[in-house]
């Protein structure tokens, strides 16, 4: 149960209602309870909406390595919420269920299916997480090869907001959402406890 009671559309404010609103506009609806948490501090929740936002219209990373990375950062922060909620996502980018189990349960190393910039993506986002300051130059290289600024840049930031995310969820107990279960269902077969 999440430890900070969750702000509905009836009970927000105007200003409150608007990122609501844009939240439903862009297909964020299934990760409501972070807007219902941010809620109790509209400046925070309007800056992280922003962020949110800026990702969703201008992302320059294909949604494959996106998914990868945030599957990679989730598993190893143990974050439940952000697995439940990635899983669909990562199978609607062309993944199958199998690379996921993979990628959450770190054996993706054992499974030819991922090419070399998948394998330099999932590597980068558990070396950021275990440890930023070992992001070593032939690793980071690897990106170049197929990643400009813009790209690299975005894919850290995803990265390391999904640490943030993962904490902030963990932390205050977020619940996941029916739709989020109900997608996590229909993509893996299974139920999510």
């Amino acid at each position: 149960m999440a430890r900070l009671p969750y702000i509905s559309r009836e009970e927000a404010t105007d200003e409150v209602r608007g990122v609501y609103d844009e939240f439903h506009e862009a297909g964020l609806t299934k990760f409501i309870h972070q807007a219902e948490t941010l809620a109790h501090h509209p400046p925070l929740l309007r800056a992280v909406a922003d962020l949110l936002l800026a990702y969703y219209h201008h992302s320059v990373v294909p949604k494959r390595q996106l998914e990868l990375a945030v599957l990679a950062v989730s598993a190893r922060n143990a974050c439940e919420y952000c697995v439940v909620h990635h899983t669909p996502q990562a199978v609607d980018s062309g993944l199958t269920i199998e690379h996921v189990n993979a990628v959450i349960d770190g054996t993706w190393r054992e499974v030819d299916a991922f090419d070399e910039l998948d394998r330099a993506v999932i590597a980068y986002a558990e070396q950021v997480t275990a440890d930023a300051n070992r992001v070593d130059d032939e690793l980071f290289a690897q990106l170049r090869e197929h990643f400009d600024d813009k790209q690299v840049l975005e894919l850290t930031m995803r990265i390391t907001t999904c640490t943030f995310f993962n904490k902030f969820n963990d932390v205050l107990r977020l619940d996941v959402e029916p739709i989020a279960a109900s997608l996590f269902e229909t993509a893996t077969g299974h139920q999510h406890a």
